[in-house]
């Protein structure tokens, strides 16, 4: 099958995926005379009607089956009217586009009864059953593994390039396409979708071989191991990747879809690098060939890694490297002991890190140009920033040996020093939608922004966040308690000297002491395990109109409540029953409380504030008002209140 060929086997069912969407229609439920509901299209005609005598929900357009309980049994109603019985799942069937993007297919519904599935097609009504995939395990001899090749547990159905495959048993295997017609008249041992309109094949004797969309075998099942390459129509024979560095008998090779042998089964391991380029290796020889079969480099080299384009970082006998294009030509005036790609497929951009034989190193970029060279920097890693313009990376910025990781910094990808290469330890973080560097030196905390400008100064114990202002609290060794700086620029913020204690989400530590415990600053200043609290985290937060917050527990019966320090504040003797428990009513300040009888009953109730602080009069209306006055409930739903100084 010719590419051409291929793109039209493709272009047909996109065609046939957008004619799907251009007849699926909205269908709108409808009450008949006889007490039964139907469902009719926008236009008011009938579509289908149903013996179901309860209110239904609208089809959308990509609707396929709505669940419905009857008389405590779940069934499945299915667009074109069918109902099913005994189902796991009724729904979509998606279509998983070359991009790997998901759009539905409104014509066909997907039934999974758990041992078995239904494929049902709404419009010609056709139904095929097969055995669920979850109860399928692929045999150990088939060792074909790709993106369409894995079984699926749960109730989900994907077609690829037009294609479903199906099992009839354990060893017996068909696809069928769009319309649910199977593809090959007769069935397989196993097989896997292999894109671009192949299906990889293989019979009872475990021989593998590819067939196409139309039923057709193009290559005839006589291989031992088959796989796609990376060039549509081309496919690598007899590759046992579980013999890697294995003594074993060079055999593998390429063919094309005419059957016609390309590269001869005489070497040791074939690898497409891409749709232009071949890695053909030979025990410790390795060379580049087209797909034509032609040598583009000679087996002259130890290694060879796929750069871009037209160039490779290839290793030579003497274990020096370099990169070169495909005719051969270095692009390096001299050898380096390492060349690493560094940030390689992140933003299509990347640098290319060269080590010297002594050590040094030199960063290049794609045209392979130097922007340092002969340096004690080693690139670390690539930093993933907010800001996509720009490119960091971490470094080990002239430490005392290229591997002793000593001195770490940050530097942009033209070299530039963005932090000094002096920390032990640095960190990436997002804050408030921005990003920054958190920096530890001798077990004391700086934070940088991703210009390099200092925020705060390398001489905290410990930093935290709170997203919610946004601010930082720092403490200094000289500090008992935590202080406050405002963000972004980090300058002091005296208003307060102690953080408060909000929900996980909101307030959390950036960083702290090597070896320390997770550990929770109070607002009464105490300092609490996290593991003591985490309970409470869990807990409903409620905040009232002061801002403070505190923690509400109304799964049980009482109610359960603490304050922000985690202690309670309902006085003793009284308590919140849940049938009584108002939350709206909390974010006054103020909270109803009930002393009981032994019976269970409601003795007396009165008002409190979450400080349970006493002596304010009711006139006032303060949240900080609160002594336990008792009055009668008697039956009233909600009390009137009383109060006296």
């Amino acid at each position: 099958m010719s590419p051409d060929s291929v793109k039209k086997i493709i272009f047909f069912f996109l065609f046939l995926l957008s004619a799907f969407y251009m007849k699926a229609q909205i269908l709108i439920p409808w009450l008949g005379s006889n007490g039964t509901y139907g469902f009719a299209d926008e236009n008011g005609k009938v579509v289908f009607r149903t013996k179901i005598d309860q209110p239904l929900r609208v089809f959308s357009k990509t609707d396929v089956a709505h669940p419905i309980t009857l008389g405590g049994t779940t069934i499945h109603l299915i667009r074109n009217g069918t109902i099913v019985k005994f189902a796991l799942y009724a729904g979509q069937v998606d279509w998983i586009t070359p991009e790997g993007k998901s759009k539905i297919l409104p014509n066909l519904a997907f039934v999974d009864f758990g041992l078995k599935m239904e494929l049902v097609h709404l419009k010609s009504g056709v139904k095929k059953d097969y055995l669920h995939s979850r109860n399928i395990t692929q045999p150990k001899w088939f060792k074909v593994y790709n993106e369409y090749s894995y079984l699926v547990n749960d109730s989900s159905c994907k077609f690829h390039y037009g294609a479903y495959r199906v099992h009839k048993d354990s060893e017996k295997v068909n696809f069928v396409d769009t319309s649910l017609h199977e593809i090959f008249q007769q069935d397989f041992a196993f097989g896997t979708i292999a894109g671009n309109g192949y299906f990889i094949l293989a019979n009872q004797k475990h021989k593998l071989g590819v067939g196409d969309m139309n039923g057709k075998i193009r290559l005839p099942l006589i291989w031992d191991q088959l796989e796609m390459s990376k060039k549509p129509g081309f496919f690598i024979v007899n590759q046992d990747k579980e013999a890697y560095g294995k003594n074993i008998k060079p055999r593998v090779g390429l063919v094309n879809d005419a059957g016609k042998l390309v590269i001869d089964t005489i070497h040791h391991s074939i690898y497409a690098f891409s749709d232009r380029y071949l890695l053909v290796s030979n025990q410790k020889k390795s060379g580049i060939m087209d797909y034509s079969g032609k040598w583009v480099l000679p087996q002259d080299f130890v290694s060879i890694a796929y750069y871009f384009d037209d160039y490779f970082r290839v290793e030579y006998s003497n274990l020096a490297q370099n990169i070169i294009n495909s005719r051969g030509e270095k692009q390096f005036d001299k050898d380096y002991k390492h060349i690493v790609a560094t940030g390689l497929g992140l933003h299509k951009r990347f640098q290319i890190e060269c080590i010297s034989k002594d050590n040094l190193s030199s960063l290049a970029d794609t045209n392979f140009i130097f922007t340092y060279k002969d340096s004690l920097t080693r690139i670390l890693s690539f930093v993933e920033l907010k800001d996509r313009s720009k490119v960091h990376f971490y470094v080990n910025d002239g430490g005392v040996d290229y591997y002793y990781d000593d001195k770490k910094g940050v530097r942009d990808g033209k070299g530039k020093q963005i932090i000094p290469g002096k920390f032990n330890r640095i960190q990436k973080f997002n804050f408030a939608e921005k990003d920054y560097y958190l920096v530890m030196k001798d077990s004391l905390y700086g934070v940088y922004d991703t210009e390099g400008n200092i925020l705060l100064a390398t001489e905290y114990l410990q930093i935290m966040g709170n997203v919610q202002k946004p601010e930082w609290w720092a403490q200094k060794q000289t500090d008992k308690s935590f202080v406050r700086y405002s963000v972004p620029d980090g300058s002091l913020d005296n208003s307060s000297k102690t953080i408060p204690f909000l929900s996980q989400s909101s307030i959390y530590s950036i960083a702290s002491k090597q070896k320390a415990t997770h550990e929770i600053i109070l607002p009464d200043g105490s300092i609490v395990h996290d593991s003591i609290i985490n309970k409470y985290k869990k807990w409903p937060q409620l905040q009232i109109s002061t801002g403070e917050r505190f923690f509400c527990n109304d799964f049980t019966d009482p109610v359960m409540m603490l304050n922000s320090n985690l202690k309670t504040f309902i006085p003793e003797g009284f308590v919140i029953p849940r049938n009584r428990f108002y939350a709206p009513e909390i974010s006054t300040g103020y909270i109803t409380v009930y002393k009981m009888k032994r019976d269970g009953k409601e003795e007396s109730c009165g008002v409190i504030n979450h400080k349970r602080r006493m002596g304010v009069t009711c006139e006032k209306r303060s949240p900080l008002f609160s002594n336990v006055r008792k009055f009668d409930c008697g039956k009233r739903s909600r009390p009137k209140y009383k109060f006296s100084k």
